[in-house]
């Protein structure tokens, strides 16, 4: 099993069950304890897992802790400080069947939004329509729109995060407000009752620049953003007008959605 796969599989598997131990994670993916070791201080460093004595945790647990610094815990276990090339990798299968579905939405000659994020990222695999106008904060959605798609592509000017591959305005101007799109393609970092969060100040601007010069507003999240909150609260569910997920989305989800009068398409 390759690294990036072990990634991915002990990611899964904690959000599944909270916690693993290092010799439940030797069985699961087939590797040498040493290897696992490795594997689970790499993945705490970058923001996927909370390493604890004997094994790992999901960080939505450890954010829970007493213990816990909470504004540096929330920041982790919602992969704002993971970089992108990292958590594109996770639920990749999932994330690439809601980029499938949310490319189907567009139509020829569009103009569309797309935010910059691990789920937004694979959009561009999918699109098929024609002259298709690209706007959008990522550096990373921009080579493959102007170099794979040859769609006509506009990037935000700025400071560029080398992590995120994401593009900031040092003054927070309103680059958004001089284009009107057809669709907007949203990451988020966690879907509440409350709406939708994110835990970085500079993405909830951007994206709620979007929203405001945007006729159609959908969030593509795989299931796990619907246990995730971050500590900011970007929009509420009646901003939305569309949410695609994965069939793990659970039936109080699909209610709350339902209530908020958001289509909810699962993949």
């Amino acid at each position: 099993m390759l690294e990036r796969e072990r990634e991915e599989v002990i990611v899964q598997h904690l959000q599944r069950n909270r916690f693993a131990s290092v010799h439940d994670l030797v069985a699961l993916t087939a590797a040498s304890e040493a290897t696992v070791r490795r594997d689970l201080q790499r993945m705490d460093s970058n923001g996927l897992l909370s390493r604890v004595r004997g094994g790992a945790e999901y960080l939505q647990v450890a954010a829970a802790r007493p213990d816990a610094d909470a504004t540096w815990t929330r920041a982790r276990w919602t992969g704002d400080s993971s970089p992108l090339r990292t958590r594109i990798s996770i639920n990749d299968v999932q994330k690439r069947r809601i980029a499938a579905a949310a490319a189907a939405l567009c139509h020829d000659g569009n103009t569309l939004f797309i935010d910059g994020g691990s789920t937004t990222y694979y959009i561009a695999e999918f699109l098929t329509a024609q002259n298709l106008t690209i706007v959008t904060n990522s550096l990373a959605i921009a080579n493959q729109t102007y170099y794979s798609l040859g769609c006509h592509t506009i990037v935000a000017g700025g400071i560029i995060d080398p992590s995120s591959e994401l593009v900031f305005d040092p003054v927070g101007r309103d680059f958004f407000s001089d284009y009107s799109a057809d669709i907007l393609f949203m990451g988020v970092g966690g879907i509440t009752e409350h709406g939708i969060t994110n835990t970085h100040g500079r993405v909830v601007q951007t994206a709620r620049q979007m929203i405001a010069h945007a006729a159609r507003i959908v969030v593509v999240a795989d299931s796990s953003k619907f246990r995730a909150s971050g500590h900011i609260l970007l929009c509420g569910l009646d901003s939305i007008d569309t949410i695609i997920t994965d069939a793990g989305v659970s039936d109080a989800d699909r209610e709350r959605a339902a209530a908020a009068d958001v289509e909810l398409i699962v993949v």
